[in-house]
C-alpha cells in the first residue's frame, strides 16, 4: 500500500469518497470536474482497513485512525441526511439507522476489556508521513534486482538518479508511440491510448489498472522529471522507477493482447 501511496507527491492530499466492505476509496486533490469518481479526470487510491491500521500504528500515514465498528457507523450516520426512505412491498418506509447499525457491533466475547479497533476512521485528508515514505523507498531498494533494468542499475551506480527516472519515462512514452503509430506526447498520448484500448476486450482488471496507473504516472512522475531539473535521493529514484516498471509490465501485456486480436 505504501509503495503506491508514495507515488503521490508530499503536497498532494487524498480525500475519502467511499468506504465499503472495509476498503476505502480516495481521490487525489484537487478534484477535477463535478464527479470525484470520474476515472478519466481524477486519480484514485484504494486501501483496506487492515493495511491502513498497520500503517497508522507505525506512524506511516496521517489522516486515519483505528476505531471500533460502532464509532465508524456513528461517523457515517453523522454525514447522512436526517431522514432516509426506501421502497418496500408495503410501500415507502423510513430507514431506521439504529436498527441497521446493529450489524456494526463489536463481538466482545468473554473479555470485558476487549475493544474491537479493526475499523478505520478517516478524520482528515490522507497522506504518507516522512517515515512512511522512507520505509516504502527503502523496502523497494532492497528488492530492486527483481524489477530494475540493467540500464537503470548502471545509471543508479553512477549517481544519475534524475536521468534514470527520465529515461524510464521516455521508454514508456516510446512504447505508446510505437504501438499507436503517432507523434503525440504527454496527456494527449495517454488519451489516444485509452481510446485505442477501449473496445479491445481487455480483462477489466488490466484495463482499469493500466489506465489509472498511466494517468497517475504521467501527472506525478513524467511531467515532473521531463520538464524540471529535480534533485533526487537514491531511494526516491528507486521508488519512481518501481512505479514505472509496473506500468511498463502492464503496458507490454496490453500491447501483446491487442496484437493477438489483429
Amino acid at each position: 500500500m505504501l509503495a503506491w501511496l508514495a507515488l503521490f507527491p508530499p503536497h498532494v492530499k487524498l480525500r475519502k469518497i467511499d468506504d465499503i466492505d472495509q476498503c476505502v476509496l480516495f481521490v487525489a486533490l484537487p478534484i477535477q470536474g463535478d464527479d470525484p469518481f470520474h476515472a478519466g479526470k481524477n486519480f484514485h487510491f484504494a486501501a483496506w482497513h487492515e493495511d491502513l491500521i498497520e500503517s497508522c500504528k507505525r506512524g506511516f500515514v496521517s489522516g486515519a485512525e483505528p476505531c471500533t465498528p460502532e464509532k465508524w457507523w456513528a461517523d457515517k450516520c453523522s454525514k447522512l441526511p436526517k431522514d432516509l426512505y426506501y421502497d418496500s412491498p408495503e410501500g415507502r418506509k423510513k430507514l431506521d439507522l439504529n436498527e441497521l447499525g446493529k450489524s456494526y457491533v463489536s463481538d466482545e466475547g468473554d473479555d470485558d476489556d476487549y475493544e474491537d479497533n479493526s475499523w478505520v476512521l478517516i478524520s482528515e485528508d490522507l497522506s504518507a508521513t516522512t517515515e512512511g515514505r522512507s520505509f516504502a523507498e527503502i523496502d523497494l531498494a532492497e528488492s530492486h534486482a527483481e524489477w530494475m533494468r540493467d540500464k537503470e542499475q548502471i545509471l543508479l551506480k553512477q549517481g544519475y538518479f534524475d536521468t534514470a527516472v527520465r529515461d524510464a519515462c521516455v521508454e514508456i512514452e516510446h512504447l505508446l508511440k510505437s504501438h499507436l503509430k503517432t507523434q503525440l506526447f504527454g496527456q494527449r498520448l495517454v488519451d489516444k491510448f485509452e481510446e485505442a484500448i477501449r473496445n479491445q476486450g481487455l480483462p477489466p482488471a488490466l484495463s482499469t489498472s493500466i489506465r489509472s496507473r498511466l494517468r497517475g504516472a504521467f501527472q506525478y512522475v513524467r511531467n515532473q522529471y521531463m520538464h524540471n531539473v529535480v534533485e533526487l535521493t537514491r531511494v526516491s529514484c528507486m521508488s519512481a522507477l518501481w512505479h514505472m516498471s509496473i506500468i511498463r509490465r502492464d503496458l507490454e501485456q496490453v500491447i501483446q493482447f491487442c496484437a493477438k486480436r489483429e
